[in-house]
């Protein structure tokens, strides 16, 4: 037989069967756990609804204590149902706020990159600048030493040759 919810194969021990709609489901499908449907009788299994069922019998008797008016036993399941809502509910709001918290810390990590990064870029700015100041003095430096000095070219050289003598003889 198959699960009314997930259409599956239902193991034999493991079924509910609706008494109001006869279908049957399995235990997680029906949100019942295996402790809670062992602990249940097989006179209540057999008075056991389907959410579906029991939700349009509320509705068709306007009674929201349905449950209890079943038995003690549909009580415990319906509180054990309860507790399983429960608890799955503080998992998903623990989930969320573990999500919350790590979202938190990557948008912190994202600003503590932002702000490094403006940093850096101010700083190589300067450096750029500096650089550029750097550059120019070291031009002017260099023309400096050169002034003193005159380079001429296309005359041979020779050995033992006085420069100072040449050179007066190239600049009359």
């Amino acid at each position: 037989m198959l699960c009314n919810v997930c259409n599956n194969d239902i193991y034999e021990e493991d079924k509910l069967k609706c008494s109001i709609c006869n279908a049957f489901f399995h235990l997680g499908c029906a949100v019942l756990r295996e402790t809670t449907f062992r602990k249940i009788s097989k006179t209540t299994r057999q008075k056991w609804g389907c959410a579906k069922c029991k939700f349009s019998t509320d509705v068709k008797t306007k009674s929201p204590t349905v449950n209890v008016k079943k038995g003690n036993e549909a009580s415990v399941l319906t509180n054990e149902s309860f507790i399983n809502l429960t608890d799955s509910v503080k998992y998903m709001s623990d989930k969320f706020d573990s999500f919350e918290e790590q979202l938190q810390d990557f948008l912190n990590s994202m600003k503590d990159m932002r702000e490094e990064n403006r940093i850096l870029k101010v700083q190589n700015n300067y450096l750029r600048n500096d650089l550029n100041i750097l550059s120019n003095k070291l031009n002017i430096l260099e023309q400096k030493s050169l002034d003193n000095f005159v380079e001429i070219v296309n005359v041979p050289e020779i050995k033992n040759e006085d420069y100072k003598n040449t050179v007066k003889k190239i600049a009359n």
